[in-house]
């Protein structure tokens, strides 16, 4: 009876509906796993690059803190971040960045650095690193003059800023300070706007001669290694010569920083102008006029291990900070009618001098960008790094 009914003609067609019935829903099935394979798959492959793009963040901020000439602003003299920074049009996905400074601890920051990505579906994936980093910045010079020994100033110095020497500063009468005066000892025959005495924790920072650097060779701000050029004469034409002789940056050689060096005393003449750096073994001697030197971002004007000497009736200006082994003083007789400015600041490293009859001297830290001022690699002694204390 059974057997019979298993033979009708439409039991087969249900044989047929039944297994096509199970077919479907493991088909189904396998379409489900494979979706939600794919799923978990360009699920971790955004999660990893947003790992990647918040390490990126971190690593961005690290490298603004320690060149900070580089980051599109600044704020308090730092980077302090920001929003939807894109890595370039390869890189998928943007990062948020914040950098706060801990007042309570010295050189540290907190960076927080948000790397957001988004899939295909429209949903996106955001993870977040926050690390916790020590600065040492390098050389960073915040006084129009500093000295690491006494310090004595001749008539007829104007200094806009503060002045440290770790020493007795002697100021002769006719000359003055517009800022703080910070000095072991003073003997003040002119005009100060105010004094302090040189705090141990807070002492007059300047390279000595020992210890400046001479960027033999420099890593510029593209992270190559670069060497300075040497001049073999004198960069001047004659007095009266009637042309501009520029310096600057060269591509053929690569010297981008415009970096420059003599090995004697060099006596500078008339109509020159140098976009960059000097750097002086010897003696300067100021032998003309029109001239100006203009330090790049994160690099000095000028270094001269010997002195600055001044002949009568000349001028000169310099952008940026100067450094000066000995003193500044009339190369013979007296500089008068010599016109001498320093828009920046002067470090002296040795016991430091603006001598008399060295003609008119101005010393202006505020006529110069903060950028100029920022010299991490100045002071071999005092070399740039970052530590990460804390990641998570």
């Amino acid at each position: 009876m059974q057997r019979a009914w298993m033979q009708q003609p439409g039991f087969a067609l249900l044989q047929v509906m039944v297994i096509v019935g199970v077919a479907a829903v493991l088909g189904f099935a396998l379409l489900a796993e494979t979706s939600l394979q794919v799923q978990v798959s360009s699920n971790a492959a955004l999660a990893a690059r947003a790992d990647t793009l918040a390490e990126s963040g971190v690593n961005l901020a690290t490298h603004y803190l320690l060149n900070p000439w580089n980051a599109p602003s600044l704020q308090n003299g730092y980077w302090p971040g920001g929003t939807n920074i894109s890595l370039g049009g390869t890189v998928t996905g943007t990062i948020d960045v914040t950098v706060a400074k801990d007042l309570a601890k010295t050189n540290e920051y907190v960076i927080t650095s948000s790397g957001k990505t988004g899939g295909s579906s429209g949903s996106g994936v955001t993870h977040t690193a926050t690390a916790r980093v020590r600065v040492q910045p390098g050389l960073k010079i915040n006084r129009a003059v500093s000295c690491v020994k006494p310090l004595s100033i001749a008539s007829f110095v104007s200094i806009i800023g503060n002045v440290a020497t770790n020493g007795q500063l002697t100021l002769m009468p006719f000359s003055s300070i517009n800022g703080t005066a910070y000095a072991s000892s003073f003997d003040n025959r002119g005009a100060i706007s105010n004094t302090a005495s040189i705090a141990s924790t807070d002492p007059a920072a300047a390279p000595t001669t020992a210890s400046i650097q001479m960027y033999q060779n420099y890593v510029y701000t593209d992270g190559h290694l670069y060497p300075r050029a040497t001049l073999s004469a004198a960069p001047s034409f004659a007095i009266g010569g009637g042309v501009m002789d520029q310096l600057g940056p060269t591509t053929t050689p690569a010297n981008p920083a415009g970096v420059y060096y003599y090995n004697n005393t060099l006596t500078l003449n008339d109509n020159l102008k140098l976009n960059g750096t000097l750097i002086v073994t010897g003696n300067v001697i100021l032998n003309g006029t029109n001239i100006e030197i203009t330090a790049q971002d994160g690099y000095p004007a000028l270094i001269v291990l010997g002195e600055f000497r001044t002949r009568p009736g000349k001028s000169m200006k310099i952008a940026g900070a100067t450094f000066i082994g000995k003193t500044i003083k009339p190369d013979f007789g007296t500089g008068t009618g010599t016109s001498l400015t320093f828009n920046g600041a002067v470090l002296f490293g040795d016991n430091g001098a603006i001598a008399a009859y060295s003609g008119a001297v101005t010393i202006d830290i505020t006529k110069v960008s903060a950028s100029k001022l920022i010299l991490p690699d100045l002071d071999t002694s005092n070399v740039r790094s970052v530590t990460v204390l804390s990641w998570k």
